[in-house]
């Protein structure tokens, strides 16, 4: 690695080992991200993993795609997230304390809790003392091999999304649990004319607005499956394409 180890005499208080390990500076992972993720499409995923590391770094690359991620450490936190909400994929690390990743596929498979039963589960491993085939053979649906990087993450979940997606249904749920629906989703309406108004009050230069405008929108419009749209206007945005009035006006229905 080109390093160096010098050695030193300092009198009295004993011997002085000096080691210097040249390392180069890490790729700004926000940056990282954008130039090897790049994705349109709008889905949610779960992480179980012990490892914080791992899930932040993961949480950071589907931010920067666009995607809606949660993460957990114990399978307690993950059957309360699968009650909240309709996952697209859920990641499971193989090997962890307390509940295993077969463990975590298991309960998904036999619990009557939300989609459980039929989410794909991706396990992700760093050992070679088991194959793929024989994961999948398993009952997981997708296997990542670790160390991946950013792309062999995304690319993975998007094609078991691509498998059983073909178009998606709003999912209202999340939002009539509490009562008063009719006022609920009277509020929606209300809230999502005026930010299409400021939409279009905004115009084609005021990037920063637009955006700030849609990362209003979008937590709402997350929770009920119907976020297509104001993704593909934040990626137009963001895009090199160049602003187009009579483009943008098609995106802002």
């Amino acid at each position: 690695m080109g390093g160096t180890i010098a050695v030193s005499d300092n009198g009295n208080k004993g011997t002085v080992f000096n080691v210097s390990i040249p390392v180069r500076k890490a790729e700004d992972l926000e940056d990282k991200c954008k130039k090897v993720c790049k994705s349109t499409a709008s889905y949610s995923v779960l992480i179980i993993d012990n490892d914080k590391n791992v899930l932040s770094v993961a949480k950071a690359v589907f931010a920067n795609v666009g995607a809606a991620c949660d993460t957990c450490t114990d399978v307690a936190q993950m059957m309360e997230l699968m009650e909240k909400r309709n996952y697209d994929v859920v990641i499971t690390d193989l090997k962890m304390p307390g509940a295993n990743g077969y463990d975590v596929l298991m309960l998904l498979k036999t619990s009557d809790v939300g989609n459980c039963k039929d989410v794909p589960v991706i396990v992700s491993t760093m050992t070679s003392l088991i194959t793929e085939e024989e994961l999948i053979n398993r009952g997981f649906s997708g296997c990542l091999i670790k160390p991946y990087t950013a792309k062999e993450l995304v690319d993975c979940v998007e094609s078991h999304i691509a498998v059983r997606r073909v178009e998606v249904e709003p999912d209202l749920s999340s939002l009539l649990t509490i009562g008063e629906e009719t006022k609920i989703l009277q509020t929606l309406i209300d809230e999502t004319e005026a930010a299409k108004e400021k939409l279009h009050k905004a115009g084609t230069d005021n990037t920063k607005e637009l955006c700030y405008i849609l990362h209003h929108l979008m937590p709402t419009w997350m929770k009920i499956r119907s976020e297509k749209p104001l993704r593909d206007l934040y990626l137009y945005l963001n895009s090199d394409e160049g602003f187009s009035k009579e483009r943008l006006e098609k995106l802002i229905v």
